[in-house]
């Protein structure tokens, strides 16, 4: 991101050369009416198609910033490589009246046509443009202010232009604002088709950034099985400096960075040496690239999809099908929607997996600020010497390795949305006061300022944990606890969820919705679920079906796709998970101490590791291959389990 300086500079350049070009190349005049074109309906309909790749990938972005077009009464674009508006949204009554003056789907945007403008000099320039009122050539559009950012495609070609435009307000702030937000969504549309591109192949991402993961660096190189480059973003030519795609595709990835395949696939995190400059990588291979791609990123769907949805019936929303038929769920949701639109905090209670988290993403989705961020924060996941800057963020400057522009933190990021604290009783007691202040201050102040910063949010807080004992134990403070209780909710287990088959269905549903395949379930397997205790709840049956389905060729899943300890338990009977697990844990040596639920799991899970690395001769890129994960995770499983090339091993606390 740029800053106000930089971002002004850099506009006036581009803006003067594109007025140049008007004048010498195209011989426009600029006090002429230069109408846009708009093609037919049938002539659309082509060139949208060919923008497939584009519409996919940007679904769930484009959905976001048509929230924030929506709020600032903006009008969004989205432009094939010829500024043929392929897409357009106008959601708001001021937007529409853009949308009258030709800024709609099907409007072409040729800078030689039209003069100046943010799609059309976005192409021509080959970088993102904010074009405000008078900088427009044409007189006819000097009403208008937009920001455009390119799209490229995994070769680096620009293939389309995101473009958000609105009636001219005299805001500088606002508009910078606005820029930098289309530059970050169309580098995420361009991440997402580079990741689609690249399905196949394995990535190593590069960032300055403590946060590393696939989502957040734009440096991404993709290579094959063999460690031979295929493909790099702009942002990671950048970074090797004078390499080009010329000298770098078709290249050793050893001969280009200076570490072998074993210590790229374990660099997730920790820091790589790449020409003068020490960042962080992060290693995804192509099982988890795809895996990413089907769960969370690239989602396959039609560019008809993008249109305004119908609100659904009451009856029929996302909560209504997490509740099911289920009665104490129906009046769980019940008791949520009275309270989700009131300012009462909600404190939900339940153990882990039973969809905490699920549960509030849907309380936002029906609530008055449902157009507004849901912003999930696990407490149990933040290193404590990071979490301070990720809730509550910091100015720039304050830390030496720090961004340059600054954090926001995720606690003004949900400004006028809601916030989410998964697992609150592992908060640090000094984040606590932290958060309290927040929560009756209604202000935030970021690390290195002295100014508090206004936020309206709604919270809702979780825990697995008897968070009432962790007060008595003097982990919690006793005054947030009686913050954050306004309203407790306490979700059930699986197991006492009389609407389970309801639950596997949805979960295989969108399986089958994901893999464009039917997945059915024998009798035996079915009346198997039925009767096991599920003591990882939801997510443990969700990632059992979903290890069922790796392991399934014909798309019938049997008993024998099911994990070690779900068949040890079928065909012995033992009426507790841990009885099952430590049976079928025959290769090992238990601590004494080492009865607990938890415990048990780990076993369960090291002797089915241990299992595929003698089976495999210990061959950890075939091990991994086979049990669904990455080298790296593999590595961390044998280093977390002390695991050896041995029949036995044993457990250590």
């Amino acid at each position: 991101m740029v800053d106000n300086i930089s971002y002004t500079q850099h506009r006036a350049s581009l803006i003067q050369s594109s007025w140049h070009r008007c004048e010498d190349q195209y011989g426009l005049n600029k006090g002429a009416i230069n109408d846009v074109v708009r093609l037919s309906n049938s002539e659309l309909k082509s060139y949208r198609e060919a923008a497939f790749d584009i519409l996919g990938a940007g679904t769930k972005i484009i959905e976001s910033v048509r929230h924030l077009a929506k709020e600032g009464e903006y009008c969004v674009l989205i432009s094939d490589g010829q500024g043929i508006a392929v897409e357009g949204f106008a959601d708001s009554p001021e937007s529409s009246e853009c949308a009258r003056h030709g800024l709609l789907e099907g409007s072409v945007w040729h800078e030689p046509d039209v003069g100046t403008n943010g799609i059309g000099t976005c192409l021509r320039s080959r970088q993102s443009i904010s074009i405000c009122g008078a900088d427009h050539y044409s007189i006819n559009f000097k009403k208008f202010t937009c920001s455009a950012a390119p799209i490229y495609n995994a070769n680096n070609a620009i293939i389309g232009v995101l473009d958000i435009s609105r009636l001219t307000k005299e805001d500088f702030i606002e508009s910078f604002f606005t820029y930098s937000f289309i530059v970050e969504a169309a580098n995420q549309i361009s991440a997402n088709i580079f990741l689609s591109q690249n399905q196949d192949k394995n990535i190593l991402t590069f960032s300055s950034s403590s946060l590393v993961n696939i989502y957040e660096s734009k440096a991404m190189l993709a290579f094959d099985d063999n460690g031979t480059i295929t493909h790099a973003t702009q942002d990671c030519f950048h970074l090797l400096e004078d390499m080009d795609d010329q000298m770098l595709l078709g290249q050793k990835l050893s001969d280009v960075i200076p570490y072998s395949f074993d210590q790229i696939s374990n660099c997730s995190g920790n820091p790589l040496k790449v020409n003068s400059g020490i960042f962080k990588g992060n290693y995804i291979s192509n099982l988890r690239t795809r895996h990413a791609l089907e769960q969370n990123y690239f989602v396959k769907t039609t560019p008809q999809a993008n249109k305004p949805k119908l609100k659904l019936p009451i009856n029929n929303t996302k909560l209504d099908k997490f509740a099911g038929s289920d009665k104490a769920m129906q009046k769980i949701v019940k008791i949520g929607r009275k309270f989700i639109n009131q300012d009462i905090p909600l404190l939900l209670l339940g153990e882990t997996g039973v969809g905490k988290d699920t549960f509030s993403r849907y309380l936002h989705g029906e609530s008055n600020r449902s157009n507004k961020p849901y912003i999930a924060v696990n407490c149990a996941a933040i290193p404590e010497t990071l979490m301070d800057s990720e809730l509550f963020g910091y100015k720039p400057g304050t830390f030496t390795d720090g961004l340059k522009e600054g954090k926001k933190g995720k606690i003004l990021a949900s400004h006028q949305g809601t916030l989410f604290l998964d697992e609150i009783g592992d908060m640090p007691l000094n984040l606590q006061a932290r958060l309290l202040r927040v929560l009756e201050e209604r202000e935030v102040t970021p690390l290195g300022s002295v100014d508090p910063i206004k936020v309206d949010l709604k919270i809702i807080c979780a825990t697995h944990k008897n968070i009432f004992n962790l007060v008595q134990q003097g982990k919690f403070r006793q005054d947030l606890l009686f913050r954050i209780m306004g309203a407790q909710i306490e979700l059930p287990a699986l197991k006492e969820r009389t609407n389970i088959m309801e639950i596997i269905n949805q979960i295989l549903d969108a399986q089958s919705e994901q893999s464009h395949s039917n997945i059915t379930f024998t009798k035996e397997v079915l009346a198997l679920f039925e009767k096991y205790p599920w003591p990882g709840n939801i997510r443990e049956l969700k990632s059992t079906i979903l290890y069922a389905y790796c392991l399934n060729d014909e798309g019938v899943i049997s008993i024998n796709h099911l994990p070690n300890h779900l068949m040890k338990y079928n065909s012995v009977g033992y009426t507790s998970f841990e009885e099952t697990a430590l049976s079928s844990a025959t290769d090992y040596t238990l601590p004494m101490n080492s009865s607990s639920l938890y415990k048990a799991q780990d076993t369960a899970e090291a002797s089915h590791i241990n299992k595929f690395l003698q089976e495999n001769s210990w061959n950890i890129t075939k091990t991994a291959k086979k049990l669904g994960i990455s080298r790296s995770t593999l590595h961390r499983r044998i280093d977390k389990y002390n695991l050896s090339n041995q029949s036995k091993v044993k457990l250590t606390n």
